[in-house]
């Protein structure tokens, strides 16, 4: 049994942010990313709202670091990138 020290945070809206800033960075739109990906455009734009009830999932992660060429662990937000602090009894 895994027992929690503390509830951990949402990472939705960290995920999104990393997203987004990708794709600007690598000069997509939304809608541009939404077709390459084959995501409804207004789906795609509620996920990038960072609300958890529209995460991203990790399919679609994998489709937007392809058409980027980042590494899907670019979007990793920092609870994943830091020891785990969980028991496991």
């Amino acid at each position: 049994m895994i027992t929690l020290e503390t509830k951990p945070t949402p990472v939705a809206g960290e995920i999104a942010a990393l997203v987004v800033a990708a794709l600007e960075d690598a000069g997509y739109s939304q809608r541009g990313a939404a077709d390459a990906t084959n995501l409804a455009a207004s789906s795609f734009h509620r996920k990038l709202q960072g609300d958890e009830k529209y995460e991203i999932t990790m399919t679609q992660l994998l489709r937007i670091a392809a058409l980027i060429g980042l590494p899907p662990a670019s979007f990793l937000p920092d609870a994943f990138r830091s020891p785990c602090s969980c028991n496991i009894a």
